[in-house]
């Protein structure tokens, strides 16, 4: 079972679009894929009200930071992703925030392009590094063209995490699909933006394939 854990300090960064599309995405193949809301505001929540399709499967955690016993759970129903979708805020030792960060395998940090979105990132960079756990930043809801997004992504590598090359950009079709239960790809196919999820996807999955999750961490320290 591989955990991605969707987390950002600063709200309105749209984590939980992330974490729905690319749900979708991985289980497309057929994958068992489960979707954790990790948010009170219950957005995931209310999206899988208004889905018709059975999956991807969302779960809610069981009590406020009950991150691991939720992935117990997935574990035993064999999912093989399991997307923790947490909410906006710092992530505190002990926190729900700071606890899904430390079950991750892979933790994607979504940004905007502006300024206080860049210089918000430092906090949930500063945790995952806390944690030791592998993470990798992806440009969300940004402008569809112009520097200001290449210039965002220079400022983003400055902190040493990777950046994914392709940038999803802010569309309107991403929206309507969402109020359909859906996600872009099932909503409007030839929407440019599918292709923007799937190459996303396709870079985490690599990540991931490669061991990332497993290699990267450093050794504990002797206490």
């Amino acid at each position: 079972m591989r955990v991605i854990t969707i987390a950002s300090q600063k709200g309105g960064t749209g984590k939980s679009t992330l974490a729905i599309n690319l749900g979708v995405l991985a289980g497309a193949s057929g994958a068992p894929v489960v979707l954790v809301d990790c948010d009170a505001h219950r957005g995931l929540a209310q999206w899988r009200l208004v889905r018709a399709a059975a999956r991807p499967v969302v779960a809610e955690l069981p009590e406020p930071g009950g991150v691991e016993a939720v992935l117990a759970n997935c574990r035993a129903a064999g999912a093989e992703f399991v997307v923790l979708d947490t909410p906006a805020g710092t992530p505190a030792p002990g926190s729900v925030i700071a606890r899904a960060i430390a079950a991750a395998d892979l933790v994607v940090m979504p940004s905007k392009a502006g300024f206080l979105d860049i210089m918000a990132a430092r906090a949930t960079v500063a945790a995952i590094r806390r944690a030791r756990v592998p993470g990798v930043i992806v440009l969300n809801e940004v402008p569809p063209r112009g520097a200001v997004v290449e210039g965002a992504r220079t400022a983003l590598v400055g902190y040493g995490l990777p950046v994914c090359p392709t940038a999803v950009a802010h569309r309107v079709a991403v929206g309507y699909s969402l109020l359909q239960g859906q996600s872009l790809a099932e909503y409007d196919p030839a929407n440019r933006g599918v292709a923007e999820f799937a190459a996303v996807w396709a870079w985490i999955k690599e990540h991931l394939a490669h061991g990332i999750a497993a290699s990267s961490r450093p050794p504990a320290r002797a206490s």
